[in-house]
C-alpha cells in the first residue's frame, strides 16, 4: 500500500505542474478590493436605475398633461368653430332677409312702372276700346304659356303690349291680355 500512496501523492503533486494547470486564489486584500469595487458599481447602477425610473414616471406625467391640454384645445377649437358657424348663419340670414326686402322693393317699382306704361299705351289708342285682362308675369312664365292659359294667341299678346322682343318678359311685368 505504501507504493500506491506514494504514487497517488506523486501524481497529485506533479500532475498539475505537468499539465500546466494551476489553481490560484487571489490574495485576500485584492479580493476585498474587487468585492468593494463591484459593490460600489452595483450601488451606483441601482441609484442610476432609480433615477431613470423616476424620470420615466415624470415623463409619463408630462405626457398625460400634454394630452390633457391637447384635448382641451380641441374642445375649445370645436366650441369656437360652432360659435363661428352660428355667427355666420346669422349673418347669412340677415343678408338673405335684406336681399329679399330689396328684391320686393324693386319688383314693386317695376310693377308700378308697368302700370304707368300700360296706362300710356291705353291712352295712346283713343278710338279703340280693348277688352281683356291684366296679367302679372311670374317666374318661369312665357308668352306662349300665358297665351294658352287665356286661350289667345301669343301674337295677340305681343301686339296688344307692343313688345319689341316677345322672348324677353320680366317677373312682375303687367301684360294686357286681349279677349
Amino acid at each position: 500500500m505504501n507504493k500506491a500512496l506514494i504514487l497517488t501523492l506523486g501524481v497529485a503533486v506533479f500532475l498539475p505542474a505537468a499539465t500546466g494547470c494551476q489553481t490560484t486564489r487571489p490574495e485576500p486584500a485584492r479580493r476585498e478590493q474587487w468585492e468593494s469595487a463591484l459593490s460600489s458599481q452595483v450601488i451606483d447602477l441601482e441609484r442610476r436605475n432609480a433615477e431613470l425610473e423616476s424620470r420615466i414616471a415624470e415623463l409619463g406625467r408630462r405626457i398625460g398633461e400634454i394630452e390633457d391640454l391637447a384635448a382641451a384645445g380641441r374642445r375649445e377649437a370645436g366650441r369656437e368653430r360652432e360659435e363661428m358657424r352660428d355667427s355666420l348663419r346669422g349673418e347669412i340670414g340677415a343678408l338673405q332677409a335684406s336681399f329679399d326686402q330689396k328684391l320686393n322693393v324693386i319688383l314693386e317699382e317695376v310693377a308700378r312702372e308697368n302700370e304707368r306704361l300700360l296706362s300710356r299705351i291705353r291712352a295712346s289708342r283713343p278710338g279703340t276700346v280693348m277688352r281683356g285682362y291684366e296679367h302679372v308675369v311670374r317666374s318661369g312664365e312665357t308668352i306662349s304659356g300665358i297665351a294658352r292659359h287665356y286661350g289667345v294667341t301669343a301674337a295677340a299678346i305681343v301686339e296688344a303690349n307692343e313688345l319689341a322682343d316677345p322672348h324677353t318678359i320680366r317677373v312682375g311685368q303687367i301684360l294686357f291680355i286681349p279677349e
